[in-house]
């Protein structure tokens, strides 16, 4: 049988125990996480519509993987023709 490595795994390997032993996701690991490419991520960022990244050190930043498994958890959850994620209109 062939091993997979997918998304569950991922989140698998993530949600490993309470919040207060979150941990900082960098970029690479939300994009592949999430689906969305980085201007996507700063597009809704800018609109208040994702998680907010948290300043690490002078060039490196990261986000709280709880709040990304959150958003992802979000996802879908409307009835909206056009979710305000995809909206312009600020």
């Amino acid at each position: 049988m062939k091993n997979t490595y997918n998304l569950f795994t991922q989140l698998d390997e993530l949600n490993y125990g309470p919040q207060s032993d979150d941990r900082i996701l960098r970029l690479s690991k939300v994009i592949s996480l999430t689906g969305i490419s980085e201007s996507t991520i700063r597009r809704l960022e800018e609109r208040d519509l994702f998680p907010p990244r948290r300043q690490l050190t002078e060039r490196a930043v990261g986000w709280l993987q709880s709040e990304i498994l959150a958003w992802i958890n979000t996802r879908g959850l409307t009835d909206e023709k056009y979710p305000p994620w995809t909206r312009d209109d600020k």
